[in-house]
């Protein structure tokens, strides 16, 4: 879904959450560290996951 995204080059990223973070967790190891992400959703149980991975 995202392996033609040059992940590298991309200043923000900002993300619906609907599920259980797999492609979440792919654009957070593939970003430039100074990428900013913004994840935006109404899911308890996904906030703690990402509070602990990121």
């Amino acid at each position: 879904m995202i392996e033609g995204i040059d992940l590298k080059k991309v200043n923000y990223i900002v993300k619906y959450v609907a599920s259980t973070g797999v492609l979440t967790e792919k654009l957070i190891k593939r970003r430039n560290l100074k990428t900013i992400i913004l994840l935006v959703g109404n899911n308890k149980e996904f906030y703690f996951f990402t509070k602990i991975k990121i």
